[in-house]
């Protein structure tokens, strides 16, 4: 994010599911420039919302996508349906922006 901001984005989408922490990436990256970066409070395990957000904001021109959840198992002991999450909430959010 700092990166963008430092070159000039016009506007900057962060997305997280808690508040606190886009606080606490909005103090660290910013120097300043609180009307580039648009905090976005979303679960991105909820379809309709995260694709609700995206119309929102528009169109994307660079898209960086490190949504993720982690379920302290091991693999071979995965039950199904957290596997099932891992991969759904890694492999779909990324897409929806483009849905």
């Amino acid at each position: 994010m700092k990166g963008f901001v430092n070159c000039g984005a016009e506007k900057v989408f962060a997305l997280d599911k808690s508040k606190s922490l886009l606080d606490k990436l909005l103090k660290q990256c910013l120097n300043g420039h609180v009307a580039v970066v648009v905090p976005v409070v979303i679960d991105l395990s909820d379809w309709n919302a995260t694709k609700e957000a995206f119309e929102e904001i528009g169109p994307i021109d660079i898209l960086v996508n490190n949504a993720a959840v982690y379920i302290p198992e091991l693999f071979l002991d995965a039950k199904p349906e957290n596997f099932d999450m891992c991969v759904y909430l890694h492999t779909t959010r990324s897409l929806l922006a483009y849905i």
